[in-house]
């Protein structure tokens, strides 16, 4: 085992003589520094094409935000070990008055779509989710649920990372500055 690391540092030595490369200066680490820093920030700016930094970042967004799409399908049915459950129905349970503390047990879309709804600033188009929500020991309740992504997001895309993606992306650019300056 010794003498293969032995040998690789051997080969690594005599490239960098035969081609002449210079070993790394400090100018170059903060260079690649802040290249990582600026890769960063715009990966997290665009989260929505890497499914793997809300895995990371913000676990409970990407399973509600992937239930919410399945729950657009008309007679889907979310139950208690589906993935996204436990968050969707934490904000179904926000729609309904904060005194009565109910347990849901499933949740089936009967339809979704858009439709003219009466904001503070006028009629709006919002999309929404008709869910039958069953309760346990209850007779379940249906309505029409708007607003849910939005909801999705205030709630469970609240990572320090996301809120600071630009800035991370920014500091990485000013230190490849300082490095082209060192």
């Amino acid at each position: 085992m010794n003498t293969t690391v032995s040998r690789i540092l051997d080969v690594l030595k005599y490239v960098g003589r035969k081609f002449q490369i210079r070993s790394l200066r400090i100018k170059h680490y903060v260079g690649i520094a802040g290249v990582c820093l600026a890769i960063a920030g715009w990966v997290l700016s665009n989260a929505d094409r890497f499914p793997l930094v809300y895995r990371i970042v913000a676990p409970k967004y990407l399973a509600s935000a992937s239930a919410l799409e399945k729950m657009k399908d008309k007679d889907f049915v979310l139950k208690g070990r589906g993935e996204g459950f436990a968050e969707i129905s934490e904000i179904i349970k926000d729609y309904f008055e904060v005194t009565i503390s109910r347990e849901v047990t499933q949740m089936k879309t009967l339809s979704s779509g858009t439709d003219m709804l009466d904001t503070a600033g006028g009629k709006q188009w919002e999309e929404y989710v008709e869910i039958e929500t069953s309760f346990l020991n209850e007779p379940p309740v249906t309505g029409k649920f708007f607003g849910l992504k939005a909801k999705i997001e205030q709630k469970y895309l609240t990572s320090k990372l996301m809120d600071s993606k630009d800035g991370i992306f920014w500091v990485g650019v000013l230190v490849i500055v300082i490095a082209l300056f060192l």
